[in-house]
């Protein structure tokens, strides 16, 4: 780029910028006048802006491949069909389990039909799935316990072995510490930052069967449940949208349990008391890493996977068939609900 120079002069009355003669008669090109000088910065500093700006086109910008947060998710739906999928439950109920053992079953095969087609938190999940990989030389597998309070998403991306050449399934995960949703159970300024919840297309509330199965704790456990369920419905977290299924996780420390039913405990129970004020409640057995060997690890999972792939297909070929246009979850609007 040629570069053009501006002139200055700083001497009262003279000419030379308009053209005439030098005030003292000084030739201003041999650099001898004491207020004649060209400038050239400001034009070295649009040559700079312009390469800048030309660098930055044709960068290409990488993922961190850590978690994202709820504002990060629209690099996700503002390019693919998604679904968002909140887990609920307390610590150690085993959400962050599961998020692991589908990361690490999908990384060893497909899930039967459901094939791995990448993820844009690939880093986000291996964190989550160290402590069961023989690098962090633990002696048996386990989780590591997630932190924050606020929610942040995992991004999974699948395809049927029937459609390998059409556009896979995306979902977003949802993660956050047990502890807050502890304590949102008691306080409705908790519970109301939990907004994000409205947004769901599926929620997976899980209860600890390992706090089930030791019969000093199961009481509590189950009423804790209960209330959380109670006090997001009062707060209009949850509503007539809501697609919540109720999972009992570890289901191998009450494989056996025959003091135990869950029909009658979990099932009735929860129906009787929540059916018809939400807009779906259905239930499932999960084992992700079962200690039993009469319960086989992953057991539970397919199923689950199964149904969030099996619901967002029939809601796209509602769309295609003339059916909503759009989901009403406020999750599409990218912006959190109102409530």
């Amino acid at each position: 780029m040629e570069t053009q120079t501006k002139k200055i002069c700083h001497q009262p009355g003279c000419k030379i910028l308009e053209g005439g003669s030098c005030l003292e008669s000084i030739d201003v090109t041999k650099d001898e006048c004491p207020h004649f000088y060209l400038d050239s910065k400001n034009d070295e500093m649009k040559d700079e802006k312009i390469n800048e700006q030309t660098k930055q086109s044709t960068s290409i910008k990488l993922f961190t491949g850590r978690e994202l947060s709820f504002k990060e998710t629209s690099i996700i739906t503002n390019r693919y069909d998604s679904k968002l999928i909140a887990i609920v439950g307390e610590s150690k109920s085993g959400k962050t389990t599961l998020l692991a053992e589908y990361y690490i079953n999908l990384q060893k095969q497909p899930i039967k039909e459901y094939y791995f087609a990448g993820s844009k938190t690939q880093t986000g999940f291996e964190e989550r799935c160290f402590y069961a990989t023989v690098g962090s030389k633990a002696k048996k597998p386990d989780t590591g316990r997630t932190q924050s309070r606020e929610f942040s998403f995992l991004h999974l991306a699948l395809k049927h072995k029937d459609e390998l050449d059409k556009e896979p399934t995306h979902f977003l995960i949802s993660d956050i510490s047990g502890e807050t949703f502890r304590e949102a159970k008691r306080s409705t300024v908790l519970m109301k930052d939990l907004t994000i919840l409205k947004a769901a297309d599926f929620i997976l509330f899980i209860i600890d069967g390992e706090k089930i199965a030791t019969k000093e704790t199961r009481p509590v456990t189950l009423e804790d449940a209960k209330t959380f369920i109670q006090k997001a419905l009062d707060e209009n977290i949850f509503d007539s949208n809501t697609n919540l299924k109720v999972a009992v996780s570890k289901w191998d420390f009450l494989h056996s349990d025959t003091t135990f039913n869950f029909a009658d405990k979990i099932e009735r129970v929860f129906k009787e008391r929540f059916e018809s004020k939400l807009g779906r409640l259905e239930f499932t057995k999960l084992a992700a890493r079962s200690e039993n060997a009469s319960v086989e690890a992953g057991f539970g999972l397919y199923d689950l996977l199964k149904s969030w792939k099996t619901e967002f297909t029939n809601e796209k070929a509602s769309e295609i068939s003339g059916g909503k246009q759009h989901s009403n979850r406020a999750f599409y609007k990218y912006s959190l609900p109102n409530i």
